[in-house]
């Protein structure tokens, strides 16, 4: 164990040597890590500060600061995945819009433009100069999800959007503050055009604070190191993840590896076909080429998504096979990007863009995956669940309110098997994994709504020797008067697709009065869809794909999920051969017929 550490240690001094030459070892790891402490700090500070629920209990956010040229350093351990991957784009579009030469000390930026390098319009950006005796140093900035962004739809998801102005409030970049005071005519223009202008002006002094703060503790850390060393740091750490990165490619078997999923539609097209989003990935030395050229054109309704957005998912899903690297430009530049704009995956305005997370994000992540899969198997997982986008909205009458509501509800579900563990788990899709889930109590305080019912969804998760995670149903109704919903989401129609033998998992599946004379299945496309008070929406969640034979998994894994409810006796039996008595949960009196689970396991191999 000692030889082998010395050896570690050897080659990172050797990597460090390269990317840092004249930094020592020492100074280089503590200087890093003190840039990714702000970037922490800063979004302790959003955290705490911001007033929505989305921000502050959910954590959809992400901080980050920037070389003077817009090349991202650093990111936080709890950062939204999602947000990291677009910062390499909107911050340098950002400065070319604005022009670098109009940036002053105390200045900050705000916008949400998608088309210059974001994700969807609700997804908010704020920007601040990092100033040092005179010199442009640096860039801190933020992303925060508001609650709403305007449009015609509170929430700003409109999956029957067909332009994208009738989805939000589109704000090109555009000075908030300048010389350390905020515009106030900027300022009541923004809060103007949201349908909860309190709330979001909490939002943005929370990311006003952020900003300035991650500039404060970079420049003490200017003071401490001296400005060279500082800089020369921030480009080493670049040099280092894209240097990580390379080797990893080397280490990989040459080649050519492509993958296709699907979007189930176009939401604003009764009966239209669904939707390619294609990557093929090649491998060769220590270069890789992501191709996203067979994606099928943009379409009519708010599925598509910005180059960003895919560029984004590709990376996040990248960096999660090589957890060791850090996340910053170097992962950006270590890959070679090959996306033709006007599809799908790469939309111009004025498509709408608000479901890019359900559809382009989710696949991107999925087909990076499936690329892989063969030549590293160890390293990836199958397809995961996918994010359903529920807005709930209507007047609040209850007592000392006063106001409308809107309330983003979040849902888990399952993870896709791999190989290297036994099974896989439910949580947030994995572009969100960062994120917390948003307790029901919190919900019920800040609208009015009663949750009925949150729990897995038996027999949700593809089957496989190593299954995947399990489905999530949420049940919920108003308490107080009607309202309306809105849904942004996919893979109604397509399931997270397992591999090897392995199983699909469910697919998502939204139901209104269910039980009753009046049960309609929704979809995961809806704009102002009616809900009459205390009449339920129950929202189930994908389960993650399967890997593996089924008949392969132990018996004694199967067992666990029966007598634990995820699994059912008759699934046990049909899928997985494993004939199960159950005599009393209670007591986890189960008993397993060995000589008919070797017959139903027997047949199943052909024997």
């Amino acid at each position: 164990m000692a030889d082998e550490r010395m050896a570690i240690g050897t080659e990172v001094r050797a990597l460090l040597a390269e990317v840092a030459p004249g930094i020592d070892p020492v100074t280089f790891e503590v200087v890093r890590h003190a840039l990714e402490s702000i970037v922490e700090e800063a979004g302790v500070m959003l955290e705490r500060t911001a007033l929505n629920a989305v921000i502050n209990e959910g954590l959809d956010f992400a901080c980050s600061f920037t070389t003077a040229d817009g090349r991202v350093v650093a990111q936080g351990q709890r950062d939204l995945l999602a947000f990291i991957g677009t910062a390499p784009i909107w911050v340098k579009n950002t400065i070319d819009w604005i022009g670098a030469d109009r940036f002053k000390p105390g200045d900050l930026v705000i916008m949400n433009d998608p088309f210059l390098g974001g994700t969807h319009c609700q997804d908010v950006k704020t920007l601040m100069p990092v100033w040092w005796e005179g010199e442009l140093v640096a860039f801190v900035q933020n992303c925060a999800h508001w609650i709403d962004c305007g449009g015609p739809i509170a929430g700003s998801y409109n999956p029957m959007a067909k332009h994208a102005i009738e989805e939000a409030f589109l704000i090109t970049p555009i000075h908030l503050m300048r010389g350390g005071e905020i515009d106030n005519d900027v300022l009541r223009l923004v809060l103007r055009n949201v349908r909860d202008p309190e709330t979001t002006y909490g939002d943005v002094m929370a990311q006003i604070q952020a900003c300035r703060l991650g500039e404060a503790r970079l420049s003490q850390l200017l003071t401490r190191y001296g400005r060279d060393l500082v800089l020369d740091v921030m480009e080493a750490v670049i040099r280092y993840s894209e240097t990580l990165l390379r080797q990893e490619w080397r280490a990989l078997p040459d080649g050519r590896y492509s993958a296709v999923d699907f979007i189930d539609r176009d939401p604003t097209v009764p009966g239209s076909p669904p939707i390619r989003v294609q990557l093929e990935i090649s491998v060769e030395g220590d270069r890789a080429v992501y191709d996203f050229t067979g994606c099928d054109p943009q379409v009519q309704g708010g599925v598509n998504g910005p180059k960003s957005v895919a560029i984004s998912a590709a990376m996040l899903a990248t960096k999660s096979m090589f957890p060791e690297i850090p996340m910053n430009e170097g992962v950006y530049q270590a890959i070679d990007w090959v996306i033709p704009e006007g599809t799908v995956a790469s939309a111009t305005y004025p498509a709408p863009i608000s479901g890019m997370a359900s559809t382009v994000v989710s696949h991107t992540i999925d087909n990076v995956y499936r690329c892989f899969i063969d030549p590293a198997p160890d390293k990836v997982m199958c397809a995961e669940t996918n994010l359903i986008n529920l807005i709930f909205s209507g007047p609040d009458p209850r007592e000392g309110r006063g106001k409308g509501f809107i309330l983003y509800v979040w849902h888990v579900g399952g993870w896709g098997a791999r190989p290297a563990v036994r099974d896989s788990f439910t949580g947030h899709a994995l572009f969100a994994s960062t994120t917390k889930n948003i307790p029901i109590e919190r919900y019920e305080r800040d609208g009015p709504v009663l949750f009925t019912e949150y729990e897995y969804v038996q027999d949700s998760e593809g089957a496989g020797r190593h299954r995947g995670g399990f489905g999530v149903v949420k049940s919920l109704r108003l308490t107080h008067g009607d309202g309306v919903l809105a849904i942004q989401g996919d893979r109604a129609d397509t399931s997270p697709w397992g591999f090897g033998g392995g199983e699909d998992g469910t697919p998502n599946v939204v139901t209104y009065a269910p039980g009753t004379a009046g049960e309609q299945e929704i979809g995961v496309f809806a704009s102002g869809f009616p809900l009459e008070r205390e009449t339920v929406v129950r929202v189930a969640t994908s389960g993650g794909g399967g890997w593996g034979d089924p008949k392969e998994r132990p018996v004694a894994w199967v067992v666990e999920d029966v007598i634990d409810e995820l699994v059912s006796i008759d699934k046990a039996k049909e899928v997985y051969g494993v004939e199960i008595t159950v005599r009393d949960f209670e007591t986890l009196d189960v008993r397993v017929d060995e000589a008919a689970t070797a017959r139903l396991r027997a047949t199943a191999n052909g024997r």
